[in-house]
């Protein structure tokens, strides 16, 4: 069971409160809009694979999870492209965000690369509280600005 506090953060988003769950575990608060899934494709999945695993080693995001091939299909100055790219969803912070479309905007073969971020609004809390703390800096990693 999940309960949504009706007074949210300040920010116009609920907490969600992991607690009071099944097992009876007091779980830490986490609000809503803490944890994202970032997606980010590319045309050589090896290329994107290795600029994952670097964002995994560096705390930037918790977990990667590959998808390849992917078809993809889109508009590109005016003409219908389609081609086999990779997919990669990476479990992170919102705050890591920006930080993380720099570094990829900066290292990536495109001139606009394809990269979106899903909030993550509910799931195992002990998953949720891992991505958390993977991605919360005091591993010395991850660098909040």
């Amino acid at each position: 069971m999940t309960n949504r506090s009706s007074a949210g953060n300040g920010e116009g988003q609920p907490h969600v409160r992991m607690d009071e769950r099944d097992t009876g575990t007091d779980w830490d608060t986490c609000t809503m809009s803490e944890l994202c899934e970032l997606v980010i494709t590319a045309p050589d999945p090896e290329w994107l694979l290795d600029l994952t695993r670097r964002l995994v080693a560096e705390g930037l995001c918790a977990s990667v999870h590959h998808f390849t091939p992917v078809r993809s299909i889109y508009r590109w100055n005016g003409e219908v492209v389609e081609r086999t790219e990779g997919r990669a969803s990476l479990h992170t912070r919102i705050v890591l965000v920006e930080q993380i479309v720099n570094r990829v905007k900066a290292e990536h073969p495109y001139e606009v690369p394809g990269i979106s971020a899903r909030p993550i609004v509910d799931g195992n809390p002990d998953y949720l509280r891992w991505i958390r703390d993977e991605t919360d800096g005091s591993s010395g990693h991850a660098r909040v600005h």
